[in-house]
Parts: C-alpha cells; structure tokens; sequence
C-alpha cells in the first residue's frame, strides 16, 4: 500500500451512479505533492489523479468529509 498526502488543486467531482452490483458514489480529485530535498535543491513536484468509488454510506460519509479543497 502506498500513501499520498497532498493539497487538492480543485473541487472535487462527485457523482451518483449505479450498476450492476448496487449504487455507488464516485469521488474525482486531482492532488499535488511538493517535496522539498534535505539541501533545498533537489525538490519534487508531483500531480496525481485520483478516482475513488464508495458503496457503503459509512464509505461515503468518511469520504465526503475527508476530500476537502484547501
């Protein structure tokens, strides 16, 4: 499992659907990551896309309070 913690760039997207297995919610945000080396030279700035789906309300509760735009 790999971690990613990051500021949200822009509002999250969040979308209602369902499909075979039941109903689900669809989370879509984009993150950036900057990390700055030991000497202040050697940073990184990274862009994920990121694209969660929760069923459970629980899932989506957790979700909808956890993704927030800064």
């Amino acid at each position: 499992m790999h971690t990613v913690s990051g500021l949200i760039r822009r509002a999250p997207h969040i979308q209602q659907g369902q499909n075979n297995n039941g109903a689900y919610t669809m989370f879509a945000f984009e993150l950036s990551e900057y990390i700055k080396g030991s000497n202040g030279e050697d940073a990184t700035y990274t862009n994920y896309s990121v694209a969660l789906f929760a069923k459970t309300p629980g899932a989506i509760e957790f979700h909808t309070k956890a993704i927030a735009e800064n």
